[in-house]
């Protein structure tokens, strides 16, 4: 399935040509952009409670991306909460930091689809927080990642 900027460039290159009606052509490019389905998965990166919760990166990617979220993301939480379905994790840091967490959660989604994401801004320039969980079965993934990387007591 092509990106959504993708879709929405020819949405606008057709209203620009004027060449087809273009309420039907938005309507035809939602519902191609809905449609996702199992089959266009890895079938390792499928995550259900029952099917494997495994990342689609490879070994050596891994561990660089783990070295990296380390020095990046997790060294600056300041607090971490464990939920009933993952883990919540605090930062009080700026606007700066708030934008390399929205690339950290895409970059997760690409590899591990499986996880569930809630960022929280907190008013007047308050706490950020990013939930991170979808089941019983990736909160403990999630805990024997962060216990591996030292992030959590073992």
């Amino acid at each position: 399935m092509p990106p959504l900027h993708k879709i929405l460039t020819l949405y606008i290159q057709s209203l620009q040509m004027k060449t087809v009606q273009p309420l039907l052509l938005l309507f035809v490019f939602l519902i191609f952009a809905s449609c996702n389905t199992d089959s266009e998965k890895p079938a390792a990166a499928k995550g259900t409670a029952s099917g494997p919760l495994t990342c689609t990166l490879t070994s050596d990617e891994l561990v660089k991306r783990e070295a990296q979220l380390k020095e990046e993301i997790f060294s600056k939480v300041k607090d971490t909460k464990e939920l009933e379905d993952g883990f919540e994790f605090s930062f009080h840091e700026d606007a700066a930091f708030a934008a390399k967490l929205v690339e950290f959660i895409n970059l997760e989604r690409d590899c591990c689809p499986f996880f569930t994401f809630t960022l929280t801004f907190a008013p007047k320039g308050g706490e950020i927080s990013v939930k991170i969980g979808n089941s019983k079965e990736i909160k403990e993934m999630l805990r024997t990642e962060m216990q591996d990387m030292k992030l959590l007591p073992s």
